[in-house]
């Protein structure tokens, strides 16, 4: 068995708390209708910064898919394996989670609650698992057409379909990403764009790096710049048009949200980390944290009535506010990892009964 890069690894625990600290926000804040963008410009401005972070560790997760599946040999069975695993842990919690709310009064029964149990995915639930199902049914057929191009139609090809998904939308103020096509279209560039990092390199590593730093620098500040803007020009005109740009600059498909995320992924990518059993046993649980913190039985049960971030917002000074946030968002990306490593060893329990009565041995 191939061990895992720690590098990436690290990136994945990352990207996931980043993950958990933008939902922190959104569903403590923004959805909850506590921010207005038109009176606290600089408080407004501030949290919706650190909130893209979010947004572009999901760039990152599929660049990271990119990145390692364009070199994997298409076989069928290993395929349906791997599916079928992904599918057995999203069961487990859609299914686990709505029998823990039915015991605990959590909720009533009910058709819809019911009816999310049993297609999480048909409902929604989790959107980034649906497309990166998705993703992954296609990737062998992305990695036909990867290589059977050359380096300059191979770029050629990202920088059109990064102008057409990231750059247009953002110019006519469209949005994208708000569809099953449209995340979809972002997940297949994330992935071209991982694969093409792992296929051609740069002759100097130590000028990768320091031009991946200077792009992470400069399309951050840039963004927090057009940002500020935008959110100056809503407070003083009162005009939804500048909050909607805003917050499609703010999107998976902003073309800026994708150069932080490729940036971020080249610095990580070129880390001189040594295999740490440690940071890749965390990792593998990092989708499990998706699972429980963002089910949306759950979601409300963290940020609403154990956390309370909406009280938490109007009683503490905005920089303990945000100190407090980040320590309740590690809080809950710590203990959902330990949930997901319960799940993890059940799971081997169950395989190794299940190969034992068979009479397979694990290849």
């Amino acid at each position: 068995m191939n061990k895992r890069q720690s590098n990436f690894e690290l990136l994945r625990i990352v990207v996931m708390f980043l993950i958990v600290f933008h939902h922190s926000m959104v569903h403590g804040l923004f959805n909850q209708g506590v921010i207005d963008f038109s009176k606290n410009t600089n408080i407004g401005f501030v949290l919706q910064f650190l909130a893209i972070f979010g947004k572009v560790a999901v760039d990152i997760f599929v660049m990271i898919t990119g990145y390692f599946l364009i070199n994997s040999k298409f076989n069928l069975k290993k395929m349906i394996r791997k599916i079928v695993a992904f599918l057995l842990q999203i069961y487990f919690y859609s299914i686990g989670i709505y029998i823990l709310a039915l015991a605990l009064k959590w909720v009533q029964p009910n058709i819809y609650d019911f009816k999310n149990a049993l297609l999480p995915l048909g409902e929604g639930t989790w959107w980034f698992a649906i497309n990166y199902i998705l993703l992954y049914i296609t990737y062998p057929y992305l990695n036909i057409l990867i290589k059977n191009m050359t380096r300059k139609q191979y770029l050629n090809l990202i920088l059109m379909l990064t102008t057409i998904f990231t750059i247009l939308p953002l110019i006519f103020n469209i949005y994208i990403d708000r569809s099953y096509f449209g995340n979809a279209a972002i997940f297949v560039l994330c992935y071209l764009i991982g694969a093409y990092f792992n296929m051609y390199t740069v002759k100097s590593i130590n000028y990768e790096r320091k031009l991946s730093v200077f792009v992470f620098i400069s399309s951050l500040l840039s963004l927090g710049l057009i940002l500020y803007i935008l959110r100056l020009a809503y407070s003083y005109t009162y005009n939804g048009f500048f909050d909607s740009v805003a917050q499609n600059y703010c999107e998976i498909a902003s073309f800026f949200i994708l150069v932080i995320a490729a940036s971020i992924f080249v610095i990580f990518k070129n880390l001189n980390i040594k295999y740490n059993k440690y940071i890749n046993i965390i990792a593998a649980a990092t989708f499990g944290v998706y699972l429980i913190h963002d089910h949306p039985i759950i979601r409300p049960k963290i940020w609403n009535e154990l956390y309370k971030v909406r009280d938490l917002y109007n009683n503490y000074s905005f920089g303990w506010f945000v100190g407090m946030l980040l320590i309740i968002s590690l809080i809950t990306f710590v203990c959902c990892l330990l949930i997901d490593q319960v799940r993890i060893q059940i799971f081997k329990l169950i395989n190794k009964i299940y190969l034992k009565l068979t009479n397979n041995h694990p290849k």
